[in-house]
């Protein structure tokens, strides 16, 4: 009985000493991020007809692309699937949108999703959309020094760092023959006089694709 006793007050006061270091110890933890690393974030190119799917972690999932064709055309949906592919391609290529301005307005993409108070964004089924245009509606020497000034913190600099890595796999992967591209989804819109179509392409399926082409060149 007096063992057990004993061990009872031993086991009292390692709890009671152990609480105040748990406690400290949560105390120290830094304040959690607007949004998680996994989280999916849509910039979305609207003049150019272009929306990027990524996670706040810097991998790219997909890119669609918008195309049109006029409905009372006989091969509207081929059409439709030309302008989709041509928007596309040109983007991958850095024609209708450079490589710095993609790392610029996906870095404040990032911006403005982990930093709430500031945040231009909208949540939909798809993930945290942000539009480009309001990027750029801003005057550009205030945009250059926005963009400055990430490097001042460790959260904006690791989102400015990610907007690299994103434009970057983007460019490598897109080298060569575009590939694996599909439609994913087409209506007819505009009272019946125009057809739209998403076309989808992403760096997984581009990279499968190259592996399968070259495998069956080597044999």
């Amino acid at each position: 009985m007096k063992i057990f006793r004993l061990l009872l007050l031993c086991c009292t006061g390692l709890t009671a000493c152990s609480a105040p270091e748990k406690n400290n110890t949560l105390l120290s933890h830094p304040p959690t991020s607007a949004i998680q690393p996994s989280s999916r974030i849509v910039t979305e190119f609207k003049r150019e007809g272009i929306s990027i799917y990524y996670t706040a972690n810097g991998e790219v999932e997909k890119i669609e692309a918008i195309g049109y064709g006029k409905l009372w055309q006989n091969q509207y949906e081929h059409e439709a699937e030309l302008d989709a592919k041509e928007k596309l391609t040109k983007f991958l290529r850095g024609e209708s949108v450079t490589s710095s301005r993609k790392t610029n307005i996906i870095a404040k993409s990032l911006e403005r999703v982990n930093d709430k108070s500031k945040s231009n964004t909208s949540n939909s089924t798809d993930g945290i959309r942000v539009l480009a245009e309001d990027i750029d509606e801003k005057d550009p020497q205030q945009n250059n020094t926005e963009l400055a000034s990430m490097s001042k913190s460790y959260s904006n600099r690791q989102a400015f760092n990610n907007a690299q890595t994103i434009t970057t796999s983007i460019t490598v992967t897109a080298a060569g023959r575009l590939s694996a591209v599909k439609k994913i989804r087409g209506q007819i819109i505009e009272d019946g006089k125009i057809y739209m179509a998403i076309y989808e392409w992403s760096p997984k399926q581009q990279s499968a694709v190259k592996f399968i082409t070259n495998s069956m060149d080597t044999k």
